[in-house]
């Protein structure tokens, strides 16, 4: 299985990489067509990883792929396979496939809102201690807050599915998510974990 996304999301001086075990974003596409899998492993040691960072990315990539659905859609060529391929793989029915969507569309605009609080923040922030002056000084305590409203947003989302899809399909989504995303925890060098902007995955400050 081919690797179609590395993602680092930066937690303090760590990053956690995931691997998806399923597509390839180097493949071409022009035809359509889903690439052979191969194995794939995450360098690093493993670690347990919250559900929200795990979700959080899988939410990411159910977009990354509607969007290359639109692409070829556009281009008079089918898409419907990346659209439903994460539905399909986890063993979930159309109709459940368009919760999945509907919630995760849901989430990933909600972080945006919380997105872009973080950024106008971090401007701001930046702005009063100029000339890099800020990574000297502590980040302002909003931040905190609006990171703890990203968790409890997608939490609140994870949720949802729980209840729309039932407990059952809920579970075979689970596993597949939880089987499909290799998480790792790689230690940064020294000093790379001075704050200097947000990762737009995570809201976390960097």
């Amino acid at each position: 299985m081919r690797t179609l996304r590395v993602a680092a999301l930066l937690l303090c001086i760590h990053t956690v990489v995931f691997v998806h075990a399923g597509l390839a974003q180097s493949t071409a596409v022009s035809d359509g067509t889903l690439p052979s899998q191969r194995a794939a492993h995450a360098q690093g040691s493993a670690q347990v990883v919250p559900d929200y960072v795990t979700y959080r990315f899988f939410f990411t990539h159910l977009a990354n792929l509607g969007q290359l659905a639109d692409t070829l859609e556009k281009a008079g060529k089918d898409g419907s396979k990346w659209r439903t391929h994460d539905q399909h793989a986890a063993g979930l029915s159309d109709a459940e496939g368009q919760i999945l969507t509907q919630v995760a569309q849901d989430c990933n605009q909600s972080l945006k809102t919380e997105d872009t609080k973080i950024q106008a923040s971090i401007t701001a922030f930046h702005n009063q201690f100029p000339n890099g002056q800020f990574v000297h000084v502590s980040a302002p305590p909003e931040l905190s807050q609006f990171e703890n409203e990203k968790i409890q947003a997608i939490n609140t989302h994870i949720e949802q599915l729980k209840s729309q899809l039932g407990q059952d399909s809920f579970n075979k989504l689970d596993t597949y998510v939880k089987s499909t995303f290799k998480p790792a925890i790689v230690t940064l060098p020294a000093g790379a974990a001075s704050a200097k902007g947000v990762d737009k995955s995570t809201g976390g400050a960097q």
